[in-house]
C-alpha cells in the first residue's frame, strides 16, 4: 500500500463498510496512523500536522504556525454524531463565524471591525468621488473659459488654468487606484475612458486659453457662441456622472443631452470658417484666417470629446441594465 494511501485511508479493514472497503480506525493508537509518518526527526512526505481550515471532532481549526492550533489524533470521521452536529451548526455563510465554538472577532479592516462587503463598497465610492470631482472641475474650468471670452482677462485665464491642474490631479488618483484596485463600480475600462474624455474636455479649454494669449487672438462673437455651448456640454457631463450610479436612467438622458450640444458647436464652427474665408483676401487677414482657426480647431475638438465622454457613460449605463 502507498504511504499516501495509508495517511489518507487508513488500513484496510476485513469487511466493507461505509467508507468504501476502508476503515477508519477508532483506536487510539492505530489512529496515529493519520499522523505524518516521520523518518529522523523530519516530515517524509511533507504534511502539515493538521490541514488548515480543516474541523476536527475537538471543535478545533487548525491553524499552521500555532502549536495550540495542531490536529487532534482523532480526524472528523472517528467522532461519530458529535463531529457532525459540530460541523452542521457551523454558519458558512456567515465570514466572521470562524470555527463551530470559537470566538473568533470579525474581520478587521481600515482601522474598525467591517465585513468585506463594507470594505468593497468604500472602494467603489471611492472612484465614483474621484470621478465626480473631475467632471465637477472641468465645468468650472470651462465657466472660466466662458469668462475669459468676454474681455480676455488674466484672471480668468489663471481660473482655467488652475481647473485644468486640479482635473489632471484628480485622473492621475483615479489611475492610481484602478490600478491598485481589485473591485470596481464599473468596468476598468470604462472608467478610464471616461475620466480620459472628460480631461481633455479641460485640457482643449486650457490650450485655447493659452494659444489665444500667445498669437494675441482676441475673442469675438463666433468663440463666445461656441463657448457658451460647451459650458452647456460640460454641465451635462457633470449631471451624467453625479446620477450614473443610483439613476441610470437619467443619467442617460444628460449623456444624450450633451451629444446634442456637441451637435450644436458643430454647426457653429462650420458657420465661423464660411465667414473667416469670406472676408478680405489681404496677406493681414489671411494670417488672422490661421490663427483663429486654430483657435476654432481647439474648441471643435473640445465638444468631440465632450460627445466621446457621453457614449461612454452610454456604454456604462447599458452594461448595468
Amino acid at each position: 500500500m502507498c504511504p499516501w494511501d495509508i495517511l489518507r485511508y487508513g488500513v484496510r479493514g476485513q469487511e466493507d463498510n461505509s467508507h468504501g472497503g476502508w476503515e477508519v480506525l477508532p483506536d487510539h493508537a492505530r489512529a496515529r496512523l493519520h499522523r505524518p509518518v516521520l523518518l529522523r526527526g523530519r516530515n517524509t512526505f511533507g504534511i502539515p500536522p493538521g490541514r488548515a481550515g480543516e474541523f476536527y471532532g475537538s471543535h478545533k481549526c487548525v491553524r499552521h504556525g500555532s502549536r495550540s492550533g495542531r490536529a487532534d489524533l482523532k480526524g472528523a470521521l472517528e467522532c461519530g454524531q458529535g463531529c457532525r452536529s459540530g460541523l452542521a451548526l457551523h454558519d458558512a455563510r456567515n465570514s466572521s463565524a470562524g470555527c463551530p465554538g470559537s470566538s473568533t472577532a470579525p474581520l478587521s479592516l481600515l482601522g474598525g471591525d467591517v465585513g468585506l462587503r463594507d470594505f468593497f463598497r468604500r472602494r467603489e465610492d471611492k472612484f465614483l468621488r474621484l470621478l465626480l470631482e473631475q467632471a465637477e472641475k472641468t465645468w468650472e474650468g470651462m465657466q472660466a473659459l466662458e469668462e475669459f471670452m468676454k474681455d480676455g482677462s488674466d484672471e480668468a485665464a489663471k481660473k482655467v488654468q488652475m481647473a485644468e491642474k486640479e482635473a489632471d490631479e484628480f485622473r492621475r488618483i483615479l489611475i492610481d487606484e484602478l490600478n491598485r484596485s481589485f473591485v470596481t463600480p464599473f468596468d476598468r475600462e470604462d472608467l478610464f475612458s471616461l475620466s480620459r474624455a472628460i480631461d481633455d474636455i479641460v485640457d482643449y479649454a486650457d490650450t485655447t486659453v493659452e494659444e489665444m494669449t500667445i498669437l494675441g487672438v482676441k475673442p469675438n462673437d463666433h468663440l463666445r457662441a461656441m463657448v457658451s455651448r460647451l459650458v452647456a456640454a460640460a454641465h451635462e457631463v457633470y449631471m451624467a456622472v453625479v446620477r450614473l450610479k443610483d439613476h441610470p436612467g437619467v443619467a442617460l438622458d444628460h449623456a444624450r443631452r450633451a451629444k446634442s450640444v456637441e451637435n450644436q458647436v458643430e454647426r457653429l464652427y462650420r458657420q465661423a470658417l464660411a465667414d473667416l474665408f469670406s472676408g478680405p483676401k489681404d496677406v493681414e487677414h489671411l494670417i488672422e484666417v490661421l490663427k483663429l482657426r486654430e483657435i476654432y480647431r481647439h474648441l471643435s475638438n473640445c465638444a468631440d470629446r465632450g460627445d466621446e465622454a457621453a457614449n461612454v457613460i452610454s456604454d456604462i449605463v447599458v452594461k448595468m441594465a
